[in-house]
């Protein structure tokens, strides 16, 4: 029985370890936001669905380097409204000057695009990289799913080894 439980440990152990190194070794990419003021009307809501259209995010593929298709971009960048007169403009990418880049590229684009229509809009605070969460919680949910992974299999071959004793 105890010979059983160590193993079973061991497995979970091994499980858990794998989960935590996985975490450890894949960090989230970088993600940049910008705060846009904007004049109403029409609402930050609206306007935040204007900041993610096709045209303001073609306006950013022309000042961004490499190029990269609209779709690629389109998932990358999220825009928010915070409050009736601010909207976030987020984008993520493999490096935090690309994802600064490109969350100033979209919200360029957007004042651009917007402010033929609308005066005052501005950004208010240039794209800056976001801090991700500490390794502790990225690591909380691989690490647990590694220690099931062990547990099942240290179940499995708690189960396997009794039928081996008992076919021996």
């Amino acid at each position: 029985m105890f010979r059983q439980a160590a193993v079973t440990g061991a497995f979970v152990m091994v499980g858990a370890f794998t989960g935590l190194a996985y975490a450890a070794q894949n960090p989230p990419a970088p993600v940049s936001q910008a705060i846009v003021m904007v004049t109403p009307p029409p609402s930050a809501a609206t306007q935040a669905v204007i900041a993610s259209s096709d045209p303001v995010l073609e306006g950013a593929l022309q000042r961004l380097d490499p190029a990269e298709s609209m779709a690629s971009l389109s998932r990358r960048v999220q825009v928010t409204n915070v409050t009736n007169r601010v909207i976030v403009i987020r984008a993520q990418a493999q490096t935090a000057d690309s994802a600064d880049a490109t969350a100033n590229a979209v919200a360029d684009s957007f004042i651009i695009y917007e402010g033929q229509r609308h005066r005052g809009m501005h950004v208010i605070d240039p794209a800056s990289v976001v801090p991700g969460p500490p390794l502790s919680h990225r690591a909380l949910i691989p690490g647990l799913v590694g220690a099931l992974i062990g547990l099942l299999a240290g179940i499995a071959d708690v189960i396997t080894g009794r039928r081996r004793y008992r076919a021996a």
